[in-house]
């Protein structure tokens, strides 16, 4: 399910990052630096980033046995502050070309975490291809 605060304030610049992508430790490293979130400023009040941590944190990948798959082979000394950087991310798209300059651009992906450009439900959390 997700959070209409979540959808609104995230979504207004990307694509809306299912929350059991990274755990939770990322979840909380990210909302303590909107600041300088990836080059941008997408600070917000005390109150919003309280509710967004809360609820990343309470969804992730850790939580509630929720995406472990995910989380397979990461170190715990790891804080993944991308999904690309993840062991399960590589071994899902480093094959096969998948994430190729080439591919991304015959795919219109801005970047290699840009999952829409071949994954039409990504927000969703669904990346089945078919």
């Amino acid at each position: 399910m997700r959070d209409p605060v979540v959808a609104k304030e995230c979504g207004a610049c990307h694509m809306l990052y299912p929350a059991g992508l990274l755990p939770a430790r990322s979840w909380r490293g990210i909302t303590a630096g909107l600041a300088d979130h990836f080059g941008d400023n997408a600070a917000l009040d005390d109150a919003t980033v309280a509710h967004i941590a809360a609820y990343l944190e309470a969804n992730a990948a850790d939580a509630k046995a929720r995406n472990r798959k995910m989380l397979r082979d990461l170190s715990g000394a790891v804080t993944p502050a991308r999904i690309t950087e993840l062991p399960w991310w590589t071994r899902k798209h480093e094959r096969k070309d998948r994430v190729t300059p080439a591919t991304l651009a015959r795919k219109g992906a801005k970047f290699r975490g840009d999952c829409k450009a071949c994954h039409e439900d990504a927000e969703r959390g669904l990346f089945d291809e078919e």
